[in-house]
């Protein structure tokens, strides 16, 4: 209900309202908004950090301890230092948990393809003062070309690859090339979430698969058995990619498909199984 009349009053003339209530009504929650403005997208304030989005929101559990560690953090726990590759960061609810947590000498590469999403994380990323963090608005395929993406800012993050001429227009790279315009040597942990086009993805990973420890894919064969579509039946292709690559997969189990589908896996010549997350809860 609270969500529902905040997005009423989210119209020219009554957003003073939003920015007035929002903030006494979330007061008692140890997530809540703190403070929130309107200006070209919503501002929101959290005790977790600012994050620029298009509609007000109350909370900030996205981009909390505990739903990243959930969705993200089956083997890997950032830390001071480490170099992160955040593929379709989105609004960037992971790429700006983990920017706090890799400083002072880390760095987040948050990549994402929509433009028009890009704006509101590179927005959030600046204002929040996240200096580990760059923000790249990429595609990352098989190959350095011109790709075209959804261009549904209602659906926000599940815009996924189209034919030419029935999206937006986003210049595609490989990893193998992101590393070398970034000067990248090791990523300490690669999270892929790209709705389908990581089959298309770890075709470009080249010389930079030798450089990741971690790895959390989120494949889309959930996708495939809710649309048909066979461009999101994933999991097999990566499956097989990693394992003749010389990872280890450690398999996981969820109630929610989006996570048992997930390929999580490390590198066994750059981490020891000692070091990943989950050897501390087993």
């Amino acid at each position: 209900m609270a969500r529902r009349v905040t997005l009423l009053l989210d119209r020219r003339g009554t957003r003073w309202l939003v920015s007035g209530l929002l903030p006494l009504a979330a007061r008692p929650l140890p997530d809540g908004v703190r403070s929130i403005r309107y200006d070209n997208g919503w501002i929101h304030r959290f005790d977790e950090g600012l994050v620029v989005e298009p509609q007000p929101r109350m909370r900030s559990y996205d981009i909390g301890e505990a739903r990243n560690r959930f969705l993200w953090g089956f083997l890997y726990e950032p830390k001071p230092g480490h170099t992160i590759v955040d593929v379709g960061a989105g609004l960037g609810a992971e790429s700006l948990y983990y920017s706090k947590r890799v400083e002072p000498n880390g760095r987040v590469i948050a990549i994402e393809a929509h433009p028009g999403i890009c704006r509101y994380l590179e927005r959030s990323v600046a204002l929040g003062g996240r200096r580990s963090t760059k923000v790249l608005n990429l595609a990352l395929s098989d190959k350095k070309e011109t790709v075209y993406i959804e261009d549904n800012m209602d659906e926000l993050l599940g815009n996924a690859l189209v034919e030419q001429g029935k999206g937006v227009s986003v210049e595609a790279t490989t990893l193998e090339a992101l590393c070398e315009s970034e000067g990248i040597e090791r990523i300490d942990f690669l999270k892929m979430n790209i709705e389908g086009a990581e089959r298309l993805a770890i075709q470009g990973f080249g010389k930079a698969l030798g450089k990741i420890a971690v790895m959390c894919i989120s494949c889309h064969d959930f996708k495939f058995a809710r649309t048909g579509n066979d461009f999101f039946k994933t999991k097999e292709i990566v499956r097989q990619f990693v394992e003749e690559n010389g990872f280890v997969i450690v398999p996981r189990e969820s109630q929610l498909a989006e996570v048992t589908d997930q390929i999580n896996a490390y590198n066994p010549a750059l981490i020891d199984p000692s070091e990943l997350a989950t050897a501390k809860t087993a």
